[in-house]
């Protein structure tokens, strides 16, 4: 323990960074123009696939089109309990560009302070601020970067009546918080569409937000859905119809989800995989 601590102190070490470019909203028009964005993200450090600690962020991705690389800053980040937060930068990265969607692959780059960067792959779609990303620091600790915002493959758009999940963490002081939402769900053949069902699970309040290795828990005995009935209606409070054992796992490092409740006599069941 002794070691990774040290090593952690280490990356405290690590500068302060300097970015610039045009921000053309994932717009390649030319080859010395690049694309630069700010996201909120949440980190988790494992050794051996064990989490050892885990914070939020925000990062600074920037694409250079003139030699198809990028750079990702964290900003203010720490990768264990006992380090204070440094400015953490991986610089040329390989990418491909389908949309907004970046991906990358790399099996080695540089980062700020000496450190190599290993066994980088993951995804970034700028339009819909969704990525999930993971690399290891000098061989040892893995780290996985996602966003707060995570949704189902097959989230839906405009009119289409598809099923969909989304999960949006967030937290306020010590105090953590997920919306979790169902849209465009029936659960027996003669009741209509409902547009969306949301859940708000507040940790300690009623409910049990739980962080893994892999991503986290959410369980509640009984928690007040809400309702929406089309697009742009206001959420209505349903109290009279409880969703009781209420528990779910979102798995970040293997792209899957779980849900499981009791509702007005029926038991639902469901699970699926997340998008990138």
């Amino acid at each position: 323990m002794k070691k990774i601590l040290f090593a952690f102190a280490m990356l405290a070490m690590v500068a302060g960074f300097t970015s610039c470019g045009d921000d053309n909203n994932g717009n390649n028009k030319g080859e010395d123009m690049t694309t630069t964005q700010t996201f909120a993200m949440s980190a988790k450090t494992r050794i051996n696939s064990v989490l050892i600690y885990d914070c939020d962020f925000t990062a600074t991705f920037t694409a250079k089109y003139a030699d198809k690389t990028a750079t990702l800053a964290l900003n203010n980040v720490k990768f264990a309990e006992k380090m204070p937060a440094v400015n953490f930068v991986i610089d040329g990265i390989k990418f491909t560009q389908e949309g907004s969607v970046f991906t990358f692959e790399a099996s080695s780059v540089k980062a700020t302070g000496g450190y190599t960067v290993g066994g980088l792959k993951g995804k970034i779609d700028t339009e819909n601020n969704v990525y999930n990303i993971t690399f290891y620091v000098d061989a040892t600790y893995e780290v996985l970067l996602t966003s707060p915002y995570n949704c189902s493959d097959n989230l839906p758009s405009g009119s289409d009546n598809q099923k969909s999940f989304a999960f949006k963490q967030s937290t306020e002081g010590a105090q953590k918080k997920l919306r979790f939402a169902m849209k465009n769900m029936k659960f027996v053949e003669a009741m209509p569409i409902i547009k969306e069902i949301a859940v708000y699970f507040n940790d300690g309040d009623g409910s049990t937000i739980t962080n893994t290795a892999t991503g986290y828990t959410f369980e509640s005995a009984s928690i007040t859905p809400y309702f929406k009935y089309k697009d742009g209606a206001t959420e209505i409070p349903m109290d009279s119809r409880q969703m009781t054992n209420v528990k779910g796992t979102v798995d970040l490092v293997n792209r899957k989800f779980t849900i499981d409740f009791d509702c007005m006599g029926i038991h639902w069941k469901d699970k699926g995989s997340l998008y990138l």
